[in-house]
């Protein structure tokens, strides 16, 4: 199978348009983006959906007319408020796929995704966790909230004390157990919007590293072919690097830094791994 992937557009128009046309001169099987689809600037409450009944009426009949894969989900910066409209418009297609803590099986590789990041300093919390028990949280730059449904269509829900509450919650290392589990792990693609820490690719300007212990611990448990990751938009032109081992697991987080286009190729077969920028 011959993948393409990319995450973190934010509703860019034009990289959603760069993608049709590298999944065609690539000749790809699949289109996989690592979650963070919408426009994450305000006003948020009316771009987000919108932009998803535009997903609908302009760009997934693509995917369906060429008969290419098109495998996502909603990421830290996709209001929660909108899963079910999302889902139901995804589910309208047979080659669109929204596979938040889902499997799909595609060419024989079956690919399993997971929406959740470990807690950042920013306000939206609707897909925030601790990472594992002992997690530190960070110094707070917003409020914390929840996006909630509202007369006027949608708002902030203010959270009082937002570490007690997250510490009532499944941590990211509770929530990858609980993943429905591949059949065969040789073969399984994980789309897991957190990058794994410890291997250079969750390297922020600031110099920090957010990125999962959990994840990395999981990845280095379960051995699946590859996983493929976003989040962190800056740490492939900080470091340099975009692709890491653990164990024989191959992860992958290709960025999204500035106006190009950021993706890779992977030949499943071959493991011919290849990184662009448009």
């Amino acid at each position: 199978m011959k993948i393409l992937s990319t995450s973190d557009l934010h509703g860019i128009q034009y990289q959603y348009k760069l993608i049709k046309t590298a999944a065609q001169r690539h000749r790809v099987d699949a289109v996989i983006i690592a979650g963070d689809l919408f426009p994450k600037t305000n006003p948020i409450f009316k771009r987000q959906p919108k932009f998803i009944k535009n997903l609908e009426k302009e760009y997934f009949p693509f995917w369906e007319k060429n008969k290419i894969h098109l495998v996502l989900y909603m990421g830290n910066d996709d209001l929660r408020i909108y899963d079910q409209m999302f889902d139901d418009v995804c589910s309208k297609f047979e080659f669109v796929h929204n596979i938040p803590r889902r499997k799909i099986t595609i060419c024989g590789h079956e690919i399993i995704g997971f929406d959740l990041v470990a807690d950042y300093p920013f306000g939206l919390k609707d897909r925030c966790r601790m990472d594992k028990q002992n997690f530190v949280f960070p110094l707070q730059y917003g409020q914390p909230a929840y996006s909630t449904v509202k007369a006027t269509g949608g708002g902030w829900e203010d959270i009082e004390d937002w570490v007690s509450l997250a510490q009532e919650l499944p941590t990211i290392e509770d929530e990858l157990k609980l993943l429905v589990r591949p059949e065969n792990m040789k073969k399984a693609i994980y789309v897991i919007h957190m990058p794994p820490t410890g291997v250079n690719l969750d390297v922020c300007s600031a110099g920090d590293r957010p990125g999962s212990k959990a994840v990395t611990e999981f990845l280095a448990r379960e051995q699946p072919l590859l996983s493929l990751h976003g989040h962190i938009h800056e740490s492939y032109y900080i470091t340099g690097k975009w692709s890491a081992q653990i164990g024989d697991t191959t992860a992958i987080q290709v960025g999204q830094y500035g106006c190009r286009l950021s993706y890779a190729t992977i030949d499943t077969e071959t493991m011919d791994i290849k990184k662009y920028a448009l």
